[in-house]
């Protein structure tokens, strides 16, 4: 370019355009030489909640759930029922709920003792089934879709709850959260537990009643299960019915310990000098009611409370009551070798 001209010639011109078409060449050229560098999509708008090894222990623990609940269904509904788990992911809760065709059997479940809630729903056709078999029928179910009288509903919960007791059992091997039914509506708007953009885990089943199939889907909101969700876990599902199976055979093994039972009238702590001071026919004072009885000991712990008495003319307790956590037992007398 000349001095105090604006214009290039055609010579700078081609030098320029030269220049620019060799400069992508060597950017990736620079690119290549250099270490590889892995580029992950991030969307803040919609942070995640659960990670994959969580989904993967939701699905393991369903699994069980899975085979507890076709064993019911094929009691109940007197037919081959099957359930199996078509997978989880995470969705929100605006997204789950107008998947839902209207009308659908939706419960509202109630999670305890996190005091929290849940969604379970049920596809009407495979409803209309069930409730047919219930009846004794062939298991052909409505023609029309439509909203379910108030028997059907009734006969509805009353399956709905037993299949939440089943869920209760399998979550009852990772953590203790029971399922139970709050209320049913046919209309999932109203089913309203957590905000639209919840995070929310959604595990969907396959339920085979006979010829006909229908989709039960269960929806978790973040909220729901964030106190356990660290449990979420394969490493805490497997170590669980590691522990679960240890607890069985110790308290096996513990049935055929031998312990030492002894009935004791009452106690009472006298100074060294009152002890050696006794004499035949003086009484001491136990501060115990005649009324209370005797008090049979396992080992050091109290267990039971007795009346004495006597069998077979050798002396015996008979146990009245237990002592800590109920357990169902009929009175029974126990013979001067078992208890001293």
């Amino acid at each position: 370019m000349s001095t105090g001209q604006d214009t290039l010639s055609q010579a700078e011109i081609d030098a320029l355009l030269a220049a620019v078409a060799q400069e992508p060449a060597a950017t990736g050229a620079d690119a290549s030489s250099g270490p590889s560098v892995r580029i992950q999509n991030m969307d803040f708008r919609r942070p995640s909640k659960f990670n994959k090894d969580q989904l993967r222990t939701l699905e393991m623990l369903h699994d069980t759930f899975s085979r507890l609940g076709a064993t019911y269904l094929s009691g109940a509904l007197r037919s081959a029922a099957d359930i199996s788990v078509l997978g989880a992911e995470q969705v929100t809760y605006g997204e789950f709920i107008s998947s839902l065709p209207v009308p659908a059997l939706t419960g509202i479940l109630e999670l305890q003792p996190l005091g929290t809630a849940a969604i379970l729903a049920f596809d009407l056709p495979l409803v209309f089934t069930m409730i047919d078999r219930m009846l004794g029928g062939p298991g052909q179910g409505a023609i029309r879709l439509r909203e379910l009288t108030d028997i059907e509903l009734s006969l509805s919960r009353s399956l709905i709850q037993r299949l939440l007791g089943e869920l209760s059992t399998s979550w009852s091997e990772l953590v203790g959260v029971d399922f139970s039914l709050r209320q049913t509506e046919m209309n999932p708007q109203f089913a309203q537990i957590a905000p639209p953009t919840e995070l929310s885990v959604l595990l969907s089943f396959q339920i085979r009643v006979g010829e006909s199939t229908g989709v039960m889907t269960l929806c978790l909101p973040w909220r729901s299960i964030e106190t356990v969700a660290p449990s979420l876990t394969a490493s805490s599902y497997f170590s669980g019915q590691r522990s679960t199976a240890d607890t069985v055979r110790l308290g096996e093994g513990l049935l055929d310990v031998e312990i030492e039972l002894r009935a004791e009238v009452g106690a009472v702590e006298l100074a060294i000098d009152d002890v050696l001071s006794l004499r035949p026919g003086d009484i001491v004072r136990l501060g115990v009611p005649v009324d209370d009885g005797l008090t049979l000991y396992a080992g050091s712990a109290p267990a039971y409370r007795a009346a004495p008495g006597a069998h077979r003319r050798r002396l015996a307790v008979q146990i009245h009551d237990r002592l800590g956590p109920a357990v169902p037992a009929p009175p029974t007398t126990l013979e001067p070798e078992a208890a001293s």
